[in-house]
């Protein structure tokens, strides 16, 4: 027989919590204890870990390299408990949830997202807003929206972060529009941060560069790849079948990735909402493995 050491699936709780809010103060209200509470189980696990997993900041703290590591198989064993719990009580989910998703990642995400939990919950009603972030952000603001995932500039992020995704030059595997002169580039239409790094980096090379496209929408971008018109810029994960990523060889500087957040308002956390929360994160834990 052997003998193990055993995480306490509270500990874990709070961890997530202190991730997601990036604040023990802000993570001891949500869970309802007290700070020194909240310290005390995050020593608990850290000796258990034998590593700090935050580092202490002036305002809240920040993940370690160490507490990265444990944020995709604390979300997966609390996702696992929440499951059985669901099983065990036989309570299927009823109700209405709104959600806001960036365009670009309503595919890659929602869809696998939407598979699992429509098959477990087919008696709760989905309305689904997919726009760009800057529209997302501002209707969850406004209030119209209480669950949102957004492509943020890294440098920029606030919310729970769901994975980071690597911001790319992109072409086609038969074309060569980088090798143009000025070079063509097809990037979204105005304030967005993705256009904005885009052309700042081509603009501190020094490269020629004219915009041969513009969209608002990812699949306009994806296309304009496809077909060879252009180089495009877009995430990793959303880079259209049969492309090429372009780098420093090719004379493409590196450009700041995307944090993908979600926000959602605490009011909100009915158990429909709290199973698609579930279902975003397992989404995006299986993209982050299939990279």
């Amino acid at each position: 027989m052997y003998s193990y050491r055993m995480l306490d699936s509270d500990l874990l709780c709070t961890f997530l919590t202190i991730a997601e809010t990036g604040s023990i103060s802000r993570a001891a209200d949500r869970l309802g204890r007290t700070q020194s509470a909240i310290s005390m189980q995050v020593k608990r696990l850290e000796d258990f870990s034998g590593r700090p997993l935050f580092k202490r900041l002036p305002r809240g703290v920040r993940l370690t390299e160490a507490g990265e590591a444990l944020m995709p198989e604390a979300r997966q064993v609390i996702q696992s408990l929440e499951t059985a719990t669901r099983r065990l009580q036989d309570r299927p989910m009823a109700g209405d949830i709104a959600i806001g998703i960036s365009e670009d990642y309503s595919i890659p995400l929602l869809t696998p997202a939407l598979a699992g939990f429509a098959d477990l919950h087919p008696n709760v009603s989905i309305t689904v807003r997919s726009e760009p972030s800057p529209a997302i952000d501002d209707a969850f603001e406004a209030g119209e929206i209480d669950l949102a995932v957004l492509a943020i500039d890294s440098g920029a992020a606030t919310g729970e972060l769901l994975y980071q995704d690597p911001t790319e030059w992109v072409v086609s595997r038969n074309h060569r529009p980088e090798d143009r002169d000025p070079v063509p580039v097809a990037v979204f239409d105005e304030d967005c941060w993705w256009r904005d790094a885009a052309l700042k980096s081509l603009q501190a090379r020094g490269t020629p560069y004219r915009i041969a496209f513009s969209s608002r929408s990812l699949a306009g971008i994806q296309a304009a790849v496809q077909s060879g018109l252009a180089v495009g810029v877009m995430g990793r994960s959303t880079a259209p079948p049969g492309s090429r990523i372009l780098g420093r060889a090719d004379g493409f500087d590196p450009l700041p990735s995307a944090s993908i957040v979600l926000k959602c308002r605490e009011r909100s956390l009915s158990p429909a909402f709290t199973g698609m929360i579930s279902a975003l994160r397992e989404a995006c834990t299986n993209l982050m493995g299939t990279r």
